[in-house]
């Protein structure tokens, strides 16, 4: 963690590719100084593309209970990139924390449809993780949680919305067969 510090400044350069390799170092080590934290969310405002999410995601994951307040404030900012951006940190989270969920729950509530299509997309892969990623078996709570969740999103006033919580929902419904 004697690294953190010396690695900040770099996350802040304008040459992205080394800002970016900078978080993954950060992300690899584990658990960081609080101050690693809001400059690898303020870095998230680069762009609507997903690389920056896709670095910083599994790197703030494994940054422990320093994430929870600096990404909750990400998930409500004024700046739609910002947010955009947070809710796909949220796929890393894999609804492995209480706050992952009470974020997605409280991200169906964003006026923007396409927010919450995103807000669902990351509490799926609690139930579908990426293979690439180590997920822990989904509890019976879990899965209640998410069916209320998607019940929810599936009264949405949006039909993209709708549509997507129903097919979250009857798969829930009908779990795959190793799920069961």
């Amino acid at each position: 963690a004697q690294i953190v510090p010396e690695l900040l400044p770099l996350i802040r350069s304008d040459d992205r590719t080394q800002a970016l390799r900078s978080v993954e170092t950060i992300g690899a080590i584990g658990p960081a100084p609080n101050a690693a934290v809001p400059v690898i969310l303020e870095r998230l405002a680069w762009g609507e593309d997903d690389l920056p999410a896709k670095t910083a995601g599994p790197a703030l994951a494994r940054l422990g209970s320093a994430v929870a307040e600096p990404l909750r404030k990400a998930l409500r900012s004024t700046d739609y990139v910002m947010r955009s951006q947070a809710v796909k940190v949220m796929f890393h989270f894999q609804g492995r924390s209480q706050f992952a969920f009470d974020e997605l729950e409280a991200m169906l509530e964003d006026k923007d449809a396409t927010l919450r299509q995103q807000a669902l997309h990351a509490a799926k892969i609690a139930l579908d993780p990426p293979s690439d990623d180590v997920v822990l078996r989904i509890d019976p709570g879990v899965r209640t949680r998410l069916r209320s969740l998607f019940k929810r999103a599936s009264e949405d006033e949006d039909e993209s919305v709708r549509s997507l919580a129903e097919v979250y929902l009857r798969g829930l419904v009908h779990p795959p067969a190793g799920d069961r």
